[in-house]
């Protein structure tokens, strides 16, 4: 999402951020997580219930990761927009969902375009409490 050491840093633009908390198709293509998703019966889509601990474990890290990506974000504090559902979704954002109080994607984009801010108004971070637990 961000490359580590400096990338963010050096924009001057604001930046409205759409990204998901675990992602269904780099995960397994660049981490070599199997698809366990794509398997019949499918596991781990979008729920935690069936999923394997192991498979948990690892989108729990990833999330993390994602999530401390975002404290750069949020620490610059300069207007940024942020929608981070979480969601095992790589590029199915649409008008219904993923939502993130009760706001999808577009929603939230367009709050951040039409009431500016410096501050935290326009994050939009699932903190749900576990990986898959959003409105998916």
């Amino acid at each position: 999402m961000l490359a580590s050491g400096g990338s963010y840093t050096s924009l001057n633009t604001a930046v409205f951020i759409v990204e998901a908390q675990t992602d269904k198709v780099v995960m397994p293509l660049h981490d070599g997580l199997p698809k366990v998703w794509d398997q019949s019966p499918p596991l781990c889509s979008n729920t935690v219930e069936g999923c394997p601990p192991e498979i948990v474990e690892y989108m729990e890290s990833w999330r993390d990761s994602m999530l401390g990506a975002l404290k750069e974000v949020q620490t610059a504090n300069r207007g940024d927009g942020i929608f981070n559902p979480s969601c095992l979704i790589h590029t199915s954002f649409s008008s219904d969902k993923p939502l993130i109080n009760k706001l999808n994607y577009m929603q939230a984009l367009e709050a951040w375009i039409n009431e500016p801010s410096s501050g935290s108004d326009h994050y939009y971070i699932d903190d749900c409490g576990e990986v898959m637990c959003g409105t998916c």
